[in-house]
């Protein structure tokens, strides 16, 4: 299954933007994953489908701590260990993440935002 090849990949890497998928260093990772943001132009809830290890999640709440824009993110991934990996990585998120696929899942609330990398 694809979803398996990419959790070991993803949990082979050795440091959060690379679990999430990212390739480059962490400056890049905030650079492009910034820009996310620039979309977001009202308080509401944001849904990362394909959250990976969470660290998407946790950074887009950290960086909106301060905007003035009342913010939820929330992470949807199909592999059931990374979904467990974002919990563990940040408790303080851990009913922020979701484990499922997106063709079939049922949220429980409406999102104002969707963002996904998924191709």
């Amino acid at each position: 299954m694809a979803s398996e090849s990419v959790t070991k990949e993803y949990t082979s890497r050795e440091n959060f933007w690379a679990q999430s998928g990212h390739g480059g260093d962490e400056f890049t990772y905030r650079l492009k994953k910034m820009m996310i943001l620039e979309a977001v132009n009202k308080s509401g809830k944001l849904l990362d489908i394909g959250s990976a290890n969470g660290y998407l999640v946790n950074c887009l709440t950290n960086w909106m701590k301060h905007s003035g824009l009342n913010l939820d993110f929330f992470g949807l991934e199909i592999s059931r260990e990374l979904t467990e990996l974002s919990k563990k990585n940040f408790p303080h998120l851990e009913d922020h993440f979701f484990n499922g696929n997106v063709l079939d899942w049922k949220p429980q609330e409406k999102y104002d935002f969707i963002f996904t990398m998924i191709l």
